[in-house]
């Protein structure tokens, strides 16, 4: 258990300077590496109700001092803080004030905080802390060491199955074939790979022999000395003790630096289970609160997470299905698996994920490919063509992911399905065929860019951005409707969508195999080893599959039409925006609500109005409309965060660069807790790994041009430059120089690079933006290149800094060598020189 650091604090009103935040920020730098390795809490009343503690922005003009709370904010920043104070503390006439904070340097330390009536007039804060967290011991299970696998043996066993199993299979069944030739692969590990018992036991990583005998051997001294009260035997017990402690920080660093080095980007996983053990932070699902009873046992959390997921369920009954018209699609045509493709397959398994329900571990699927490609091949073309799928492969293991909101509601967890991976692999190849039918046939809603090759959220903000700053330019307002389905995955109706999908011209055998994949599935949750009775799948495209995203698509595929509203599609996102000159156009978002609304009604899904809001963006101080969904009046809000992006109602990045900052800023906490004693590469990979890539998020949609918000980022970096190095000098341009040392453009740089690097792949068709869209190319001759495109016009900075415009300015200036790559790696290598020079 870490030591606990707590220090309480008292702010006096007057004290509009920041004074005294001054002298907190000195104490707790005089805590020195203290800050990292021990567990700080920070209690009391500072009197700064002017804080959002959302997104860590100051209100101005709010009466309050404007000066200490950005550096009371500042201070959180640098040392890597996390206020826990959610709701008021003091309550006064109509003001609900919270100045009361609760600090911690760690996000798990507080395990519960209740803002309760106090005795004077301010509310009393109680914590519950969690120093130790309650570990439970995972059942022990069989592990096959494959490493020790009698390889020769089994290739053999493989092949004369090879022959038995094509003289047995003509009259087979898909389901009988699938479980004859999992029973004889299990039982061919079973002869030739040997197997262990995981054990339960939560010794550190580098904790190895030798300090194990010098933890024995500490053990036996003290327990000797403790009876003769010797003083030479007390002495020879610190000396080993000394002498331990001396081994375990010297095996602990040689560790860090041969195994985290490949493990941070080759092996994420093992490294963040790394971090996680270190953090201390509780692992797993905690106590669940069902119906006002508490429940701990895993089991009972299985069962309760079980029946939440199953009340999600759609019942669709014999209603008449919806009237889809001809289908104007062509008819997908007939699967023919090649056993070149089934080969492949096998050969791509990733062998480091975990085996399905079935038991069979892909390394060996992996390693045997060659061997099973024959069986495999022709289990895959029999159930396409039967359009049945075994039965084994339908049953799913469920792991209950937490979503946001309180742990101990099962409301807020979403299932993931662990699935056989065999089925897997020809999931993959269903969905490419699939696939082809749907692009030749262009049938996927040009709105959507969930799930689908070469778009992603950056593209989907980039466009989104585009169009309301232009109309913003225009000075148009803007009116936009952020919706949210319900448990959108697991209430897709089965018979609603074989329906949609035959009119898409899915027909035939792979409706049929589609049909089953669906409609015979059960899924159980596990929780560490325990599981609940198995559910009956009645609704929904499982989550964890290969297929079950493209199905979703499929099925909220005709939501966008007859809608005369921008809209905008991330899997179930779902964005409408329409600009506003008069009170037609309000009308016209109103109606498009409304044949939504008539939408969900048709299809049986549902959208929850308690979680759709609205929004006015304007250039001045916009002034709300007022719109309907669902029987409720929609909450109009100020900012909203979209695709993981925070979107203001002015379009001002404020509070995404310090929503940014802070959640990079709390990561870095971490690496500064667990890495400290690392040498400064490690440091370098962590912060490139784990923490840069919080700051650079979709950032070409909301790259900064207001020098506040570019320092509010650069700063995170700074930090993280001066923890890998550990050189904190103030001396001028040690930063500058600390850059170069660890090979760092600035992150205004990288922006800078990654904003052309899309420019250059929607010239190559590298990402699916619509170039001609968006620019056009210039056709008068230039010096500098002949890939130059005309200038966008615009009238304010919220347009001129936003994508396109920007970037073409800085395209239009780059030398003709780097516009001509041949490769976007050469591109983005010129920039870097370019830039340089």
């Amino acid at each position: 258990m870490k030591p606990i650091i707590i220090c309480t604090f008292y702010r006096a009103p007057h004290d509009s300077q920041g004074t005294q935040i001054e002298e907190l920020d000195l104490s707790l730098s005089k805590l020195g590496n203290k800050i990292n390795t021990h567990n700080v809490i920070i209690t009391g009343d500072f009197n700064l109700p002017n804080i959002n503690w959302e997104n860590h922005h100051v209100t101005p003009n709010s009466g309050y001092s404007t000066v200490a709370a950005n550096k009371l904010l500042s201070l959180v920043e640098e040392h890597g803080l996390i206020q826990h104070v959610n709701e008021p503390t003091r309550k006064q006439g109509n003001a609900n004030n919270i100045l009361d904070l609760v600090f911690t340097n760690r996000p798990g330390l507080i395990k519960k905080l209740n803002v309760v009536d106090g005795i004077a007039d301010h509310n009393t804060v109680i914590i519950d802390v969690n120093i130790s967290p309650k570990r439970k011991h995972r059942p022990k299970r069989k592990i096959f060491i494959r490493n020790k696998a009698d390889h020769l043996n089994i290739q053999k066993s493989l092949d004369d199955f090879t022959h038995e199993y094509f003289s047995l299979n003509q009259n087979m069944t898909v389901n009988d074939k699938w479980n004859l030739v999992s029973t004889k692969i299990i039982n061919i590990m079973k002869h030739y790979v040997p197997v262990r018992l995981t054990t339960s036991r939560y010794n550190l990583p580098w904790f190895n022999k030798d300090l194990k005998k010098m933890c024995k051997r500490k053990k036996r001294l003290y327990k000797k000395a403790k009876i003769s009260r010797n003083p030479e035997d007390w002495q020879e017990f610190c000396n080993i003790r000394k002498d331990m402690h001396k081994h375990l920080r010297s095996a602990r660093l040689s560790y860090i630096n041969q195994f985290l080095t490949t493990a941070i980007t080759d092996k994420p996983k093992a490294f963040w289970s790394f971090i996680s053990k270190l953090r201390q932070d509780n692992q797993g699902i905690g106590d669940l609160n069902i119906a006002g009873n508490i429940i701990s046992d895993d089991k009972q959390k299985a069962e309760a997470l079980g029946n939440q997921f199953k009340s999600v369920f759609t019942y669709e009954g014999n209603s008449k299905l919806p009237n889809l018209n001809d289908s104007p699609h062509g008819k997908i045509p007939e699967l023919t698996i090649s056993l070149k493709g089934v080969h492949d397959q096998l050969s791509k398994i990733n062998t480091s994920k975990s085996q399905g329900p079935d038991g069979i571990p892909p390394w060996f699927l992996n390693r045997y490919a060659y061997h099973l490609t024959p069986i495999i091949h022709d289990i895959f073309q029999s159930s396409v063509d039967s359009g049945q799928v075994p039965k084994a492969w339908n049953e799913a293991n469920i792991t209950a992911i937490f979503k946001k909101g309180n742990r101990a509601e099962t409301s807020n967890y979403r299932p993931i399905s662990l699935t056989p991976v065999i089925s897997k692999l020809l999931e993959h190849i269903i969905h490419s065929h699939i696939m082809k039918h749907l692009e030749q046939h262009h049938i996927l809603t040009d709105h959507q860019h969930g799930f689908r090759a070469k778009r992603s959220t950056e593209t989907q903000l980039i466009q989104t951005v585009h169009d309301i700053s232009k109309y913003l330019d225009e000075k148009k307002s803007v009116d936009m409707a952020i919706l949210d389905f319900t448990k959108a995955f697991d209430k897709v109706p089965h018979k609603r969508l074989i329906h949609k999908l035959k009119y898409y011209g899915i027909t035939g055998p792979i409706s049929s195999w589609i049909e089953s994949f669906l409609a015979e599935r059960t899924q159980q949750v596990v929780i560490n080893g325990s599981a609940s009775k198995p559910i009956k799948v009645t609704s929904g495209v499982p989550q964890g599959t290969v297929l079950g995203p493209l199905l979703f698509l499929l099925y909220i595929n005709d939501l966008p039409n007859n809608l005369t509203s921008n809209v905008r599609l991330f899997a179930d996102d779902c964005l409408l925006y329409q600009p506003i000159k008069s009170d037609n156009d309000i009308s016209l978002l109103q109606n498009d609500l409304i044949k939504l609304e008539e939408w969900q009604n048709t299809w049986l899904m549902k959208f929850n109005p308690t979680k759709c809001f609205t929004m006015t963006l304007a250039s001045r101080k916009p002034t709300p409309n007022i719109y309907t969904f669902c029987g409720q009046q929609l909450k109009s809000v100020q900012s909203h965060c979209y695709l993981g992006v925070q979107v203001s109602n002015t379009l001002n990045w404020t509070e995404q660069c310090n929503s940014v900052a802070r959640k990079a800023q709390q990561t870095l906490g971490v690496i500064r807790r667990n890495l400290n004693q690392c040498p400064t590469h490690i440091k370098s990979i962590a912060y490139t790994t784990l923490v840069r890539p919080i700051l650079e998020y979709a950032s070409a949609s909301w790259d900064p041009h207001c020098l506040k918000h570019i320092k509010t980022l650069e700063r995170i970096q700074r930090q993280a430059a001066r923890f890998c190095t550990h050189n904190y000098s103030r001396e001028p341009g040690t930063v500058t120089q600390l850059f170069k040392d660890l090979q760092w453009d600035t992150l205004q740089t990288r922006r800078k690079i990654k904003r052309l690097s899309i420019i250059y792949k929607m010239e190559h068709n590298l990402i699916d933006i619509p170039l001609d869209h968006y620019i056009q190319h210039n056709t008068r001759t230039s010096r500098k290149h002949d890939s130059q495109f005309l200038q966008i016009r615009y009238s304010a900075n919220i347009f001129g800094s936003s994508f396109f415009p920007k970037t073409i300015k800085e395209w239009n200036s780059l030398p003709s060598n780097t516009v001509s790559s041949k490769s976007l790696k050469s591109f983005q290598n010129s920039l870097i020189q370019h830039f340089n020079n």
